[in-house]
């Protein structure tokens, strides 16, 4: 099971790397795990604009320029990936 996930892991990787589109990346958590795997294929300095990881609660806060009510929410997620957007333009 463990190695068909890396497969999986690996097929995505390379896909998004061979892609034409760029992106700005913001995770926390264990999301975070996925950087080191993406900057380790080749070409992925042409793909990845932006790895940001605000992880505290003061670091999330800060990020987004104003204080979420819960940090595990749609809302807030919706927000992240609105200010990533906004970052890779």
């Amino acid at each position: 099971m463990r190695n068909s996930l890396s497969e999986h892991v690996a097929s995505l990787v390379k896909g998004l790397i061979a892609s034409k589109y760029q992106m700005t990346l913001c995770l926390a958590g264990g999301g975070t795990s996925v950087i080191p795997t993406l900057m380790a294929a080749g070409g992925s300095s042409n793909t990845i604009l932006y790895a940001h990881i605000p992880y505290s609660t003061k670091a999330l806060h800060k990020y987004l320029a104003f204080e979420v009510e819960k940090t595990c929410s749609m809302t807030t997620a919706n927000a992240l990936g609105m200010r990533a957007f906004l970052d890779a333009q």
